[in-house]
């Protein structure tokens, strides 16, 4: 093999070295967040499913449309309401677009008592989304660890 055939084959294995150092990167923050970069969601979620603290709220009639390629995919609405003596606005992402019939401006809402601007609509749908998120989250890790896998040992080859 000549020097641009060695050349070419150095540079191609260190542009590997330098893809799977970034996959490792990026999954290692992946794997940290699925450990527990939501363990505190998760915790004030199972709280106020145990504490049973729930309020009435009213919505703003004005909201905002979140989109995933140009399509609705919910919506964040404020809501207004009252924990002792006290008032809040605080937003909440709703699947259903708050100008549809289906829709009521009026509904109670789980909060957390230590910080009462802490909400959820349904803290046990909440936590089934965020098991789910978890189990794809890790397929996906175990996914990328074959692959790194596989580049380093085509690297040492």
């Amino acid at each position: 093999m000549g020097i641009i055939g060695k050349l070419f084959t150095s540079i191609n294995a260190i542009l590997n070295l330098v893809f799977c150092i970034g996959l490792f990167f990026f999954s290692s923050i992946a794997f940290n967040w699925y450990r527990g970069g939501d363990s505190e969601q998760k915790e004030n979620l199972q709280t106020m499913l145990e504490d049973e603290l729930k309020v009435m709220t009213y919505i703003d009639t004005t909201y905002t449309v979140m989109t995933y390629k140009d399509k609705p995919i919910g919506y964040t609405v404020t809501c207004n309401y009252e924990v002792d003596g006290k008032e809040y606005k605080t937003s909440l992402s709703v699947d259903e677009c708050p100008d549809s019939e289906d829709f009521s401006p009026v509904f109670s809402i789980y909060y957390l008592k230590s910080d009462p601007t802490i909400i959820s609509r349904d803290p046990q749908k909440d936590l089934d989304e965020i098991k789910k998120e978890q189990k794809k989250y890790k397929s996906q890790l175990r996914q990328l660890d074959e692959e790194i896998e596989e580049l380093l040992d085509k690297i040492q080859k």
